[in-house]
């Protein structure tokens, strides 16, 4: 007999808007929009999400706790790691205003990097329910996304859908 955790499928959708300088943010016009699929949900997600769902003790990934990581480490994703596994170029955003969304068994998560922001290579990205690796990141995915440079703005968002 099947369980309801054994039924549940996670798809994620990972979309990296680029925009050259500012001016371009602001007028909405990226030079490239990145999209790329997949992530291994953490153990330790796992066991917040439980939390979550039935009532226990845990932190909500909501817009005052959650927010989106990137890494330039290229350490094969693994269940058992917690967060991102860079040494030191690695940065986490607060959510943009009014996400995550929630709704027809969707969420989206969507973070701004400014100008000064992550100018390093992003090979890694998580979602966390804190400011950085000291909370419950619920999942990694590994992917060579291109370097960041200064001045230029990347928005990231993150779409999980479950079924």
């Amino acid at each position: 007999m099947q369980t309801l955790l054994e039924k549940i499928q996670e798809n994620a959708r990972w979309v990296i808007e680029k925009y050259a300088s500012e001016l371009d943010y602001l007028s909405r016009e990226p030079y490239d929009v990145s999209e790329f699929f997949g992530n291994l949900m953490l153990n330790e997600g796992i066991d917040e999400a439980e939390k979550l769902i039935t009532g226990a003790a845990a932190t909500a990934y909501n817009n005052a706790n959650a927010r989106l990581g990137v890494g330039d480490s290229i350490t094969a994703a693994d269940a058992a790691q917690t967060g991102l596994q860079a040494v030191t170029n690695k940065l986490w955003k607060a959510m943009d205003a009014t996400y995550p969304t929630v709704g027809s068994q969707v969420i989206t998560f969507k973070s701004t990097f400014g100008s000064t922001d992550a100018n390093f290579s992003w090979q890694e990205f998580t979602v966390v329910n804190a400011a950085d690796d000291t909370g419950k990141n619920l999942n990694r995915k590994i992917s060579d996304q291109g370097t960041k440079a200064s001045g230029q703005t990347w928005v990231l968002t993150l779409t999980l859908t479950l079924s």
